[in-house]
């Protein structure tokens, strides 16, 4: 018994990022408000992420300059309905995802804010805040609600020459990778029967195609696509009787 699935995603290998905020920004915009405690405050404007996908891998990176006894902090605030409401401020990681951000949220009205909270021990010593980059990865979302695992039919159009590759989150991040495909190239696959077809003229796939086909186990998969290319997934559901 099966359940057909069909699914169309467009755009899907761009990433969202927000240019660097360099140093000599963030310092025209730094005040030493509280001098007696030596602390400062820098808080961005609102930033928006507004991705059509089903979500997004995040990452916050920043770069300080902080001499022995300061410090710099950077927190996160997230909106999700055009900038009404806010979550609270969330302390961040250095290199790691936005706080309480899960990869299945939707982002298509979304903003992110970032304050960074500069400190010092030692008077006329103060930190320097030289970058904060913002990163979001869409990613797409398929639910295998069936009692098994299933193998998808592809239909891949190439956007610019070049690779492409769709990594299962959920499955070990292996890549189901194609190499040097042309520009509006159509590719077919057909994962269950391990089935290539290209609409090139005199052109075969196989050998670009690195032989690792594409599993959707049971349950919530997180796709992220590699490559412009825009792509239709079909799939069913199977139950064991």
């Amino acid at each position: 018994m099966a359940r057909l699935q069909d699914r169309q995603v467009e755009g899907s290998g761009h990433i969202r990022t927000f240019p660097a905020i360099r140093d000599d920004r963030v310092s025209a915009m730094m005040t030493w408000a509280d001098m007696a405690r030596m602390r400062g405050w820098y808080v961005s404007d609102a930033l928006p992420i507004m991705l059509q996908s089903d979500g997004a891998l995040s990452s916050i990176q920043w770069e300080a300059l902080t001499p022995q006894g300061t410090s710099v902090a950077i927190e996160t605030t997230l909106s999700l309905d055009g900038g009404h409401d806010w979550t609270p401020w969330s302390a961040c990681v250095n290199g790691g995802g936005l706080p309480g951000l899960a990869p299945e949220t939707y982002l298509g009205n979304a903003h992110v804010r970032f304050r960074a909270l500069l400190q010092s021990g030692e008077p006329g010593v103060t930190p320097v805040l030289q970058r904060v980059r913002l990163e979001f990865a869409p990613v797409f979302v398929l639910r295998n609600e069936g009692d098994a695992a299933c193998r998808p039919e592809l239909w891949i159009t190439k956007q610019g020459e070049g690779d492409f590759a769709i990594r299962n989150l959920s499955q070990g991040n292996q890549p189901f990778r194609f190499t040097a495909l042309a520009d509006r190239e159509t590719v077919y696959v057909n994962n269950e029967r391990q089935y290539i077809e290209t609409d090139l003229a005199v052109t075969e796939r196989y050998g670009s195609f690195n032989d690792a086909y594409l599993e959707l186990p049971r349950g919530v998969n997180l796709l992220r696509l590699e490559g412009d290319a825009d792509v239709r997934i079909r799939y069913e559901w199977k139950w064991l009787q």
